[in-house]
């Protein structure tokens, strides 16, 4: 009758052992926990043990449900890093795959990249996971499928001691916490597959079938960098209103200005971290709550609810009007708003629907927290740790409030520059001349992940070589501290011949980076040709040559002056120490001293927003993007498309959803706490935390992520995107380029006569295309 199975102690007059199964599907429930029929094949329970007694015995029979849950969390964050959102359906097909090939998580998200690349595929879904689950089984031995055959048992050995026999899929030790002469329990150990059943009595122990073995999955290999397939196809793109690419004939004359001195909250320069205090760190998490609730009463005309107002507002239906607001914590059977950070209760592990807070700020609410209830919300909600949001709805008794409406934030005005500036940069024979703006950006690493030659640069820097762009924004790492090679203090150049000699990370920044840049205005003047790209620098938290803290410095010399050249002992070689070489690349083909000389490198800081011309372009490497994604809840959101044969697919809603988090945070990294992986971690100087928020809304963000590349529209006028890493592993990644078409002379003619102001439009006038190194 589908009924709890109670487990009860065994009568001592019965003779014979009692067997429990789970049998027509039912779930046996042992207390509070339900175990899954299919967890719990068979339990001999001896009488001499008078029942259940070892705790140990009774967890571990729950323990397979509970390494399905750790399983489905890990595949969850595996396949984000490679740019995969599940829907609930794959999500169950890759944990039973796992499952049955006994498989972790990243070798899943392993096998799908290479896959990926090899199928020329960039969803999983209903369409795409038959055939990857086929690569996967023909990835594995010969032989070893994904279910084993059972051994013959044999007849069930006799002794004068009790038998006790369990068969389960978790592994656990044998418990000896009943009182019987053998020191056996009434349940015993779990197996941990179906294949063998053991008899433990004390006759048999000779006797005992050995455990059949995991069988092993041989990884699917990447292809070699030498070896990358579609070299020059197009991941992705953004082009509404299909303008065409920039020739690279057109781009010899062009100039541009880069800056970034005007923004205040740019890093300028190395400063003290480690050495805050509690208070000034409080007090920095208390101003960013001040700060975007001021923005947000602004914008959406919040105002305080007065004492001896009397009027009552339970409506849930009360249209566009707004409650007025009241201090997080304070009970009331009228609704209002109340702004806040959204925390995490359980303070690890990921957010979810019953462990959401909403702390308010020390001036307004005392502080106080109260537990958030979304379960009301119709429209869609996406929130995460470190969030700050204005909740209307009713908190009845002062513990917990429920929510009927969320804002999720409050982004900048977009930026607006004069009609005769505009004309100027664009149609000024000094500046564009009528001509567009080209601008490439890519990620690191920069080298695969087998050797520290630096291949992948090097095919970059011809791409720019060919393609002449204005600027070119590489992000870190440069030297990357998860390097293999790295990691092992291995780090060596290979000299004349086979010799190699140990370096430090700088020098290997200047002989691999430093020297190929020199190199690509050296060919450029050999050829007649005056090189004017210029190179925008972004350091990363994974790099070794820079400080690890967010936010963080542009990269720098460690020595003033260009460093100190050391004669290297036993050798004709000098070497240079404390520096990062760039100096020779300003002087590379000019002459004059290089604080005259116009810059080449720009060295910023992390995050950093610059202009170009007029165009405001926002940059972070801080994976913030699978940050967020990782760690945020959500519902009622789009469900996610399903692409087709050809790629062809709309950006994710969640992807679109999180870039737009970044732009209504007014933050390059809105979550707080960090998260606490150590493929995901952060080192946050709280007392620095007004130097990575956003001074104004970008024309286009520049987010690095681990996820699948994207260019798309967030939020009217910005355009987000992510052009992947440049590597991945033993093969090659992504890049982006950017061709931004200037405005027409007529429009803005007649602009200037009016004396007006012109917002940027980059999103009507930028194309977009994702390629593949």
């Amino acid at each position: 009758q589908r009924l709890p199975i109670q487990i009860v102690p065994v009568s001592l007059c019965i003779p014979l052992l009692i067997c429990i199964t789970a049998i027509a599907g039912t779930d046996i429930f042992i207390g509070s926990t339900q175990v899954p029929h299919s967890s719990l094949k068979v339990i001999f329970i001896s009488r001499e043990a008078g029942g259940i007694e070892g705790k140990e015995d009774i967890k571990s029979m729950v323990s397979g449900s509970n390494n399905s849950a750790t399983l489905r969390t890990e595949i969850i964050s595996a396949m984000s890093e490679v740019g995969l959102d599940l829907t609930q359906d794959i999500l169950s097909q890759c944990l039973a795959l796992a499952t049955n090939r006994r498989m972790s998580a990243a070798e899943l998200a392993d096998a799908w990249d290479a896959h990926s690349l090899n199928a020329k595929v960039t969803e999983l879904n209903e369409l795409t996971f038959a055939a990857y689950r086929n690569a996967l089984v023909k990835a594995s031995p010969e032989g070893q499928g994904a279910v084993q055959t059972r051994p013959a048992l044999g007849k069930r050995q006799t002794g004068s001691g009790p038998s006790a026999m369990l068969v389960s899929p978790s592994p656990t030790k044998r418990s000896n916490k009943s009182n019987n002469k053998d020191g056996l329990s009434a349940v015993d150990a779990l197996v941990t597959d179906d294949s063998a059943r053991v008899s433990l009595s004390p006759s048999s122990k000779k006797n005992v079938i050995p455990r059949t073995p995991a069988p092993k999955t041989t990884p699917i290999k990447l292809p070699l960098f030498s070896e990358r397939p579609n070299v020059g196809s197009v991941v992705a793109t953004y082009n509404p209103h299909k303008l065409p690419a920039l020739e690279k004939e057109e781009q010899t004359t062009r100039l541009c200005e880069v800056e970034y001195d005007q923004f205040d909250t740019n890093v300028m320069g190395p400063y003290r971290y480690m050495f805050s205090p509690l208070e000034d760190q409080v007090k920095a998490l208390d101003d960013r709550i001040l700060e975007m609730g001021q923005e947000m009463q602004e914008q959406f005309g919040l105002k305080p609810k007065e004492t001896n107002d009397d009027t009552t507002n339970n409506d849930d239906n009360h249209g566009d009007e707004v409650a007025p607001m009241q201090a997080v914590g304070v009970p009331g059977q009228d609704g209002v708003c109340c702004i806040g950070r959204i925390c995490n209760e359980a303070h690890e592990g990921k957010l979810n629907d019953s462990s959401i807070l909403l702390e308010g700020s020390h001036d307004f609410s005392g502080g106080r927290r109260v537990h958030l209830d979304v379960s009301k919300l119709t429209t869609g909600f996406s929130l995460f740790p470190g969030q700050i949001v204005a909740v209307e709805g009713i908190n009845a008794y002062g513990g917990k409030m429920t929510a009927q409406r969320i804002c999720e934030g409050s982004s900048h005005e977009p930026l607006k520059t004069s009609a005769k500036e505009l004309l100027k940069l664009h149609h000024d024979t000094d500046h564009q001349n009528g001509q567009g703006l080209k601008i490439m950006s890519m990620s690191g690493p920069y080298t695969t992940s087998d050797n520290l030659d630096y291949e992948p640069l090097t095919a970059i820097l011809e791409e720019v070589l060919m393609q002449k762009p204005d600027v070119v924004i590489m992000t870190g790492p440069f030297v990357d501290v998860t390097h293999k090679s790295i990691q092992q203090g291995k780090v060596e150049l290979k000299l004349e011949g086979d010799e190699v000699m140990t370096v430090t990370h700088e020098a290997l920044f200047l002989y691999m980076v430093s020297d190929r840049l020199r190199d690509l205005y050296e060919i450029s003047d050999e050829n007649g040709e005056e090189c004017k790209t210029q190179f925008v620098l972004v350091p990363s938290l994974d790099d070794a040559i820079a400080e690890p803290v967010f936010p963080q410095p542009g990269l720098s010399d460690r020595l003033p002056n260009g460093g100190k050249v050391v004669k290297v002992p036993d050798s004709d070689m000098e070497i240079e120490l404390g520096t990062l070489g760039l100096h020779h690349v300003e002087v590379q083909g000019r002459s004059g001293p290089v604080k005259n000389l116009k810059r080449r490198v720009h060295c910023v800081s992390n995050p950093c927003t610059l202009q170009i011309n007029e165009v405001t372009i926002g940059i972070t490497s801080t994976d913030t993007l699978l940050h967020v994604f990782a760690n945020e809840t959500h519902g009622n959101l789009p469900r996610p498309p399903i692409s087709t044969n050809n790629g062809a697919v709309s950006v994710n809603p969640v992807t679109t959803r999180v870039a737009q988090h970044l732009l209504q945070q007014r933050s390059y990294y809105p979550m707080f706490p960090a998260p606490a992986s150590a493929n995901m971690s952060a080192n946050l100087d709280l007392a620095h935390m007004k130097q990575w928020s956003m001074p104004c809304k970008p024309d286009v963000l520049i987010t690095p992520s681990k996820q699948k590349p994207f260019a798309m529209q967030v939020l009217d006028s910005t355009v987000v995107i992510n052009p992947g890493p440049l590597t991945w592993g033993t093969t090659g990644g992504a890049f982006a380029v950017l061709d931004i078409h200037p405005m027409k002379r007529e429009t803005l003619e007649s602009a200037t006569e009016a004396n007006l102001e012109l917002e940027h439009n980059i999103q009507d006038r930028i194309r977009v295309e994702i390629k593949r190194i």
